[in-house]
């Protein structure tokens, strides 16, 4: 893995690229799945009849567990909302009008693929082995 272009104390610090494709795509698509089915836990639905309540993590877990609720809304949920998912759209337009040159449009998009969080001292994993005691 390589970091893409961020700085620490970055948001994105933690984003990693995986140069073979098919890997990243795995690793993306498990990380998507994580934060939806982690955070079902927590959100009302019609056919579910209980949801866990935030008051379940403990202060020590609270920001990583926030962080991840922030990843769902973000990414999963309500695309292009946060801070996670943000771009602009350009339209380039040539100084002299052409027949042959029409205006160009352009999307920049800013999107957190996935975050490696297992380095920091409250991850994603040791959030859900909490989770589950205290849900035990």
């Amino acid at each position: 893995m390589r970091d893409t272009d961020t700085k620490p104390g970055d948001d994105r610090y933690s984003n990693k690229t995986i140069i073979d494709e098919e890997t990243h795509s795995i690793v993306k698509s498990l990380f998507f799945s994580s934060i939806i089915f982690y955070d079902k836990c927590f959100t009302k639905a019609e056919g579910r009849g209980i949801k866990l309540n935030r008051r379940i993590v403990s202060l020590e877990y609270r920001n990583t567990h926030d962080k991840i609720m922030d990843y769902r809304n973000t990414l999963a949920a309500h695309s292009g909302e946060g801070k996670w998912d943000t771009g602009t759209v350009k339209l380039i337009l040539h100084p002299k009008p052409r027949d042959d040159f029409g205006p160009l449009i352009r999307a920049e998009l800013n999107r957190l693929e996935f975050v490696d969080d297992r380095s920091e001292e409250q991850n994603f994993l040791l959030l859900i082995q909490h989770i589950m005691l205290m849900v035990r």
